[in-house]
């Protein structure tokens, strides 16, 4: 029997599917395959909706709605956007810049494949330290289960204490986060690393629940980050280190810089001619290596 839930991740992946059938052979051929895929774009959406949830609190639950569509117009290039270019610029730029997360690079590598799974919680540790762990610090970075349980759990007075702050979290927005999927990259050793969802990671420990739903990343090669989005931003950031101070030094270290990103990422060759080469030196500093 279909489940609401079910029905409702199936409509997703069916307007994700109409939206990139609506793009050109013409648009499509400027990035690698893997970036039109459906699990992509949608954990991508969900990512910027949950931060749009606390940015715009004032938003109805319809217009949220609403919004969530729209995200699907950027990437078909409604309204004079870009295709493509657009959305996951957007995404990044939120993720990366305000979120200070790494969420794209791992999402838009070609050596990652996603799939919506449900995993053991107990697989995870806290990349950071939430409820009042971000108070103590010695573990910072790497708490596990078995550490929040001894440290947390097992004493009572701790335990009502970040099971306030976990309440108080949840119900912070007007939609409530915590049904989205967690994102965790799964590493060819088989071990787990969280990218997004530490809160709902200790809430389920808090809360003794067994299993989540996550969208994993599975490693399928070296290096992870490989084919992966990079912005016309950052590289015009680079280049605006020679821009500033023009010698020979600070040349040879752009033009480094730009050797390696371009080894890693068709997505930054493509950026750069299309979206650099007319700026001053640009040309000059990436004379062979497009």
């Amino acid at each position: 029997m279909y489940t609401d839930h079910m029905i409702e991740k199936e409509l997703a992946q069916k307007k994700i599917s109409l939206a990139i059938d609506q793009l050109s052979e013409g648009v499509r051929k400027n990035y690698p395959e893997h970036m039109y895929e459906p699990q992509r774009i949608e954990i991508a959406q969900q990512l910027a909706i949950k931060e749009y949830y606390k940015l715009l609190p004032f938003l109805s639950s319809k217009q949220f709605d609403l919004l969530y569509d729209q995200m699907l117009e950027w990437f078909v290039g409604k309204n004079e956007l870009a295709p493509v270019h657009d959305y996951w610029n957007f995404v990044g730029s939120m993720t990366e810049t305000l979120k200070l997360k790494s969420n794209v690079f791992f999402l838009t590598s070609e050596n990652v494949s996603w799939k919506l799974q449900t995993i053991d919680v107990k697989n995870f540790y806290l990349y950071w330290g939430v409820g009042d762990l971000n108070n103590k610090g010695e573990k910072d970075g790497s708490w596990t289960y078995d550490d929040v349980k001894r440290e947390v759990i097992d004493d009572p007075e701790r335990f009502a204490i970040n099971k306030r702050i976990s309440d108080e979290k949840s119900a912070d927005t007007l939609i409530s986060r915590d049904d989205y999927p967690i994102i965790a990259l799964r590493n060819l050793d088989g071990t787990y690393k969280l990218l997004d969802g530490n809160r709902r990671v200790m809430r389920a420990w808090l809360y003794d629940v067994n299993t989540l739903e996550v969208w994993v990343g599975e490693v399928i090669r070296e290096p992870i980050i490989y084919n992966h989005w990079v912005s016309p931003s950052f590289l015009r950031r680079i280049l605006a280190e020679y821009q500033i101070s023009p010698t020979q030094k600070v040349k040879d270290s752009t033009r480094s810089q730009l050797e390696i990103i371009f080894k890693t990422s068709t997505v930054a060759k493509y950026h750069f001619k299309t979206r650099c080469t007319h700026l001053p030196g640009a040309r000059e500093i990436s004379n062979g290596l497009l």
